[in-house]
Parts: C-alpha cells; sequence; structure tokens
C-alpha cells in the first residue's frame, strides 16, 4: 500500500522507480533518511538538556 492514506496499491518496483526518480537513487534516500534522523535526535536532545 501506498499514499498518505495507504489507499494505494504498488508494486515494489513502481516504489523504487518513484524513489529513484525522487532522490537520484535508493541509496540517497537512504542518506536523506539517516540525515533526517540524526537531526531529530539532537533537536531531542537539546530540547531535554533545557528542561
Amino acid at each position: 500500500m501506498a499514499g498518505d492514506n495507504g489507499n494505494e496499491i504498488k508494486t515494489v518496483d513502481e516504489i523504487r522507480e518513484l524513489y529513484k526518480k525522487k532522490y537520484g537513487s535508493i541509496e540517497k534516500f537512504k542518506e536523506k533518511l539517516k540525515a533526517d534522523r540524526e537531526k531529530f535526535v539532537r533537536e531531542i536532545k537539546q530540547k531535554s538538556e533545557e528542561e
């Protein structure tokens, strides 16, 4: 299932192609996820240190 509401059905290959078009490759998408996660963790740590 895909889409914001899970109302679409796509094959794995279709989903991979979407990410390749948007990010250039699956690896670049994974790098973006990793960077976003690291940023999120830093923000949470910073907020907890301020309290």
